[in-house]
């Protein structure tokens, strides 16, 4: 692995430790942006913009990756991915 990318509190909370922001607070909830989104740690390229949907559920979404960028694991208890 590279250099990574120093972060805030509050990133590697999310980051590192898979942890989530309060349901709409984020800046990227409402945030439709033509272009990439990368890795604020590593700087991967891990979405498009034309990817990027308005769900409603507070947290920005994605139907579709750019392949091989993103691993899908279940969560602890098993009910999603």
């Amino acid at each position: 692995m590279g250099t990574l990318n120093q972060l805030t509190p509050q990133e590697t909370r999310v980051i590192v430790n898979k942890g989530t922001e309060r349901p709409f607070t984020g800046e990227y909830d409402d945030f439709f942006v033509e272009g990439t989104y990368v890795c604020r740690r590593c700087e991967a390229p891990l979405y498009v913009s034309d990817a990027k949907f308005h769900s409603g559920c507070g947290w920005p979404s994605f139907d579709q990756e750019i392949e091989g960028a993103v691993r899908r694991l279940p969560d602890p208890v098993g009910d999603r991915v």
